[in-house]
């Protein structure tokens, strides 16, 4: 993977302009808590108080009901070793006495107290400074490379959008693809589980080729329905397919590159420049209202080398997925460039909007005229708009703005706080429609989905803001006729 890498990064050379330098020696900042991971299916943070080191947040699951903390100095001895049981809590504390210094940490698991125990930190990956009563976590290298990777990372309507398209060896909208990504998310709703399934998938089913990895056949087709096909690939395949599921179940995806410590790379490079250096690509979601990290290459136990499977381990954990950035800049270098391309995408993707020429009928009885633009065979209507029919009929939907963060705020709240109640002017009969930058916040979570500016204001699908809201949307084709109602109630 590492020599593909390199290869395309020089194709695109004239591209890159950002160059990033890593320094010799770790960051000196540091912080008494250092957060891990955010799943709920590993460790969520250590935390270093008065003569302890307690690992909060762990999961309720066998495989974690013992952890074993080791301390090593810098020349390899060892000055502290316990095992502890994980017992009913979710935080286990480990009691720290040892002399000030600098020490490596390495944290273990297993479900059986004297079997073998499964790596949640391990080697020198992370540093600790001890006084002799508490301590802080130094941070890696990489961490402020990584940090402005992600800084002002977009999840406006148009990058989401965006990041939903099929793009090159991502073949998103290929059947194949389509129907699987359907059979692995069916019955889950929510974005985040949605993630999570085809994350585990892709890593029970993939297989790390490392006759690719050490040059004894070539890389060959590393897209997306190419891996689908024969099971096997090395990162680059492996993110190609997981980004490529997930915009199919409609999660807005990303392929990420960067340069990540594995076999070939005993430790950072004293400098760094991941323009020409990248060595890895993982995946970054958008799920649950936030862009989290998933690398399901370093997450899957199963390898293929010498023309057959050696290792069918499938699944490890979820160390690499939804993992944190800080404790990810350990082991990974983010180069992300990818959004660059929005602003061109957000021009090419202008439509014409012509009105809806057909009815309305509100509440099942109630025909009236409401302004809707037609695009791409959906009627698209302004969100206060569909607040007020909703309204109308008796709901409470409040529409806001957050000038702050270009927000559109959607809240369902008590009886009688839905006033908006009366319909915006007809709109002119045609017009042009562009991608919107706004984002959108149902009682205080954000949300995604489609929309477009018109004259100033956000046009949304009629059909997603009626599962937004909770009003059912319909339509005749024998009298040409939209239908807008409230939930029918169940039955007594």
């Amino acid at each position: 993977m590492r020599k593909q890498i390199i290869r395309w990064a020089a194709a695109f050379m004239a591209l890159m302009i950002l160059i990033s330098l890593v320094p010799q020696t770790a960051d000196a900042s540091g912080t008494n808590t250092l957060e891990l991971n955010y799943s709920g299916s590993f460790p969520g943070r250590f935390v270093i108080s008065r003569q302890a080191i307690t690992v909060e947040s762990v999961p309720a699951m066998p495989e974690f009901a013992h952890l074993w903390l080791r301390l090593n100095t810098p020349s390899g001895e060892r000055v502290y070793d316990e095992i502890v049981d994980r017992g009913a809590g979710e935080n286990v504390t480990f009691p720290v006495s040892v002399t000030a210094g600098r020490y490596y940490v390495e944290l273990f698991h297993s479900a059986e107290r004297y079997t073998p125990y499964r790596s949640i930190v391990s080697g020198t990956q992370v540093l600790m400074d001890w006084d002799g009563i508490a301590g802080t976590f130094r941070r890696s290298p990489v961490h402020q490379i990584n940090v402005n990777a992600r800084s002002g990372k977009r999840d406006d309507i148009a990058a989401l959008t965006f990041y939903l398209e099929p793009s090159r060896n991502i073949q998103s909208s290929d059947p194949a693809i389509q129907r699987l990504a359907g059979e692995i998310t069916a019955g889950i709703t929510d974005s985040y589980l949605k993630t999570k399934a085809i994350h585990d998938w892709v890593c029970n089913n993939i297989y790390y080729n490392l006759d690719a990895y050490y040059d004894r056949v070539p890389f060959g087709d590393t897209s997306a329905l190419a891996v689908l096909r024969t099971g096997r690939s090395v990162c680059d395949g492996y993110a190609n397919l997981l980004t490529a599921l997930l915009r199919a179940s409609g999660i807005p995806a990303k392929k990420v590159y960067g340069y990540a410590l594995g076999i070939s790379t005993d430790g950072w490079p004293a400098v760094l420049d991941l323009s020409r250096q990248s060595n890895h690509a993982w995946t970054e979601a958008y799920a649950g209202g936030r862009w989290i990290i998933l690398d399901s290459t370093w997450n899957s136990g199963n390898f293929w080398e010498h023309n057959a499977v050696t290792e069918d381990k499938g699944l490890r954990g979820h160390r690499y997925f939804d993992i944190s950035p800080e404790f990810f800049s350990y082991t990974h270098a983010i180069r992300d460039d990818s959004e660059r391309a929005v602003e061109d995408f957000v021009r090419r993707s202008a439509r014409g909007a012509a009105v809806y020429a057909g009815n309305v009928r509100l509440g099942g009885s109630r025909d009236i005229r409401i302004g809707m633009y037609a695009i791409d065979g959906s009627n698209y209507i302004r969100l206060r708009d569909a607040a007020a029919l909703s309204n109308m009929m008796g709901g409470n939907v409040v529409i806001g703005w957050d000038s702050a963060t270009s927000t559109i705020t959607i809240e369902h709240g008590e009886a009688g706080m839905g006033q908006l109640r009366e319909l915006a002017a007809f709109p002119p009969t045609r017009a042009q429609a562009t991608l919107s930058t706004a984002r959108v916040s149902l009682n205080g979570e954000n949300v995604f989905m489609r929309a477009y500016t018109i004259n100033d204001s956000t046009w949304f699908r009629l059909r997603d803001v009626g599962s937004l809201i909770g009003i059912e949307v319909g339509f005749s084709g024998a009298t040409n006729t939209v239908t807008i109602d409230l939930p029918r109630q169940p039955a007594a």
